[in-house]
């Protein structure tokens, strides 16, 4: 809010925005392989996980680095009920990637495979998102999530700040996201923002990133989350893991997309 107790105005939020281009990493490319690399980069998080509603104790020993998948080494992010102790009634542990750095216009790059299970179908309260989230000076997002609950639709979220902070959502479908990896790739422009799987476009949306505009326009951190739904369905359903083989973020200067 500005000294007036309304809110914050366009000349505010690009003064901030200009402080915080100083700060605004060139792209990203993580050597998951490497767990003392990753830590270099991104914040493992060792709190209480409350993102929508949900709760969980994320804990840096649910990410595991360097396993083998039938897609290359990579990470496994691990959602079960041991040692969930960061509150008294969190049944949860889960890991989360936050980066230290945040980025301007450009492409996030997930090789994945989202929630699934070592003993059969996903635990439905599985959440899985790769994001790029801030909340400074207003809330701006770009988030791609699965939901083990919807079978095959993904969804593909974001939001302005500016316009009430709604959130603008659109689905993603992909026929085996929890059996199979795939190339999420989030592209963000001045004037657009795209889903691309396995390079191929499947949502597209034009807008303006600007103050009071309709896409985010602030520089953010990368998020790579599995978590449960919300805080009705954060009770121990099964164990889910996420597998991340690749996590890439290139500027749009340097994007061919």
């Amino acid at each position: 809010e500005d000294a007036v107790g309304g809110t914050a105005s366009a000349a505010m939020l690009s003064a901030v925005v200009f402080v915080q281009a100083a700060f605004v990493a060139a792209g990203l490319s993580v050597d998951l392989t490497n767990g003392t690399a990753v830590r270099l980069l991104f914040e493992e998080g060792n709190e209480e996980l409350t993102t929508g509603g949900s709760i969980a104790c994320c804990r840096s020993d649910h990410l595991r680095y360097n396993q083998t998948t039938t897609a290359g080494r990579g990470l496994e992010i691990r959602m079960d009920d041991v040692n969930a102790t960061c509150a008294e009634e969190a049944q949860l542990s889960t890991g989360h990637l936050s980066s230290y750095d945040v980025f301007g216009f450009g492409d996030l790059l997930v090789e994945a495979r989202v929630a699934h299970s070592p003993d059969g179908p996903p635990p439905p309260n599985a959440k899985t998102c790769f994001s790029l989230y801030t909340d400074e000076p207003v809330h701006n997002e770009l988030a791609l999530c699965f939901n083990a609950w919807t079978d095959d639709v993904g969804s593909f979220g974001y939001w302005v700040g500016t316009d009430g902070d709604v959130e603008h959502q659109t689905d993603v479908p992909v026929a085996d996201a929890a059996d199979a990896y795939h190339r999420y790739r989030v592209v963000w422009r001045p004037d657009y923002v795209a889903v691309l799987v396995d390079d191929a476009e499947v949502v597209h949306v034009d807008g303006a990133a600007v103050v009071n505009g309709t896409l985010p326009w602030i520089d953010m951190s990368i998020r790579v989350i599995l978590r449960p739904r919300n805080a009705d369905n954060s009770d121990y359903q099964g164990t889910a893991l996420v597998d991340v083989v690749n996590l890439t973020y290139t500027p749009w200067a340097e994007s061919l997309y």
